[in-house]
Formats: structure tokens, C-alpha cells, sequence
């Protein structure tokens, strides 16, 4: 965990600890270690509180999905598949040579 990002209180008590807060402050063991004893969390109420590590846990980061963009056309080279025209028609013969 770090500071600022978002946790929550495992077993909430009140109503408060329900809501996502953000890590404030960070207490090390001692000044050499990255032992936690204890982190700060404040609420969006604006309430500060300190929890063990043991009580609370850090909450994902929100996805931020993209706006949606009309569909892209297809590479260069390829096609998509062709419209058939009911008034078309293909015919295929095969070349004729004439050799004298």
C-alpha cells in the first residue's frame, strides 16, 4: 500500500468505515523496514482514523473505460465482404489461345 491510494476497512462498525477512503499517512515499524504498524485513512466525510494493516485492505483502482468511437474500417489490402448486386452477373471463360 501507498499513500494515496484508495482502501477499505475490512469489517466495518459504522457507517463511515463503509465508504472507500484514501491512505493519508503510513506508520513504519522502524525507519528501515517496510513493515507496517499502522496506516491513516481519511473518509470522504473528511473524518481521519487509524487501522492495522491487518484491517483494512486496498481497494482496486477504478477502470476508466474509453468513450466509444464509431467502428474503424478495415485494413488496407483487405475487403470486407462485398454487397451482392442482384442485377450483376459474372461469367467466367476460360482464355483462348491461338497459336498458328
Amino acid at each position: 500500500m501507498d499513500l494515496n491510494d484508495t482502501a477499505r476497512v475490512r469489517q466495518p462498525r459504522d457507517p463511515v468505515e463503509y465508504r472507500l477512503a484514501t491512505i493519508t499517512d503510513i506508520t513504519y515499524s522502524t525507519p528501515n523496514t517496510t513493515h507496517i504498524r499502522q496506516l491513516e485513512l481519511r473518509f470522504p466525510t473528511g473524518e481521519h482514523r487509524t487501522y492495522t494493516p491487518a484491517e483494512v485492505w486496498r481497494a482496486p483502482a477504478p477502470t476508466i473505460t474509453p468513450p466509444s468511437s464509431p467502428p474503424s474500417p478495415p485494413p488496407a489490402g483487405h475487403c470486407a465482404t462485398p454487397a451482392a448486386s442482384p442485377t450483376t452477373t459474372t461469367s467466367h471463360s476460360a482464355p483462348t489461345s491461338s497459336i498458328s
